[in-house]
């Protein structure tokens, strides 16, 4: 990821995160780059059409959806990652979506790490 690489959430557009995401190598884009995620903004319903795809399928065959490996890397402003963990978090209980953060420690998303300080209680309060 470039040093420069910035987006805040909640507020940044799916147009300003395609941009800034162009140096990345493709396969690491995930669905950003999506027609479907069009004229999106960076808030909780993003998070809810990101998952609509594989809501819709769980709920057609009846099966259970689980989200693991998720988490913010620790160059990101520590105000802004408690908001998306809020955000992404109303997202997977409201569709009863059983998940797992990536990583608890160590790495550069580590939850306990020195970063999250100033809002690991806002984070874990969900």
């Amino acid at each position: 990821m470039p040093a420069d690489y910035e987006v805040a959430y909640p507020g940044s557009s799916i147009e300003y995160l395609r941009e800034k995401s162009r140096p990345i190598p493709q396969a690491r884009y995930g669905a950003i780059f999506d027609p479907s995620m069009d004229n999106l903004q960076m808030d909780e319903n993003f998070f809810i059409n990101l998952f609509k795809p594989a809501i819709d399928t769980a709920e057609k065959l009846g099966i259970p959806l689980y989200c693991g490996e998720y988490g913010v890397i620790d160059q990101a402003p520590a105000q802004d990652t408690a908001r998306w963990f809020k955000d992404i978090h109303k997202a997977l209980e409201k569709y009863q979506i059983a998940s797992a953060l990536w990583s608890y420690k160590e790495m550069d998303f580590g939850l306990i790490g020195s970063h999250y300080d100033s809002v690991r209680k806002d984070i874990c309060s969900f």
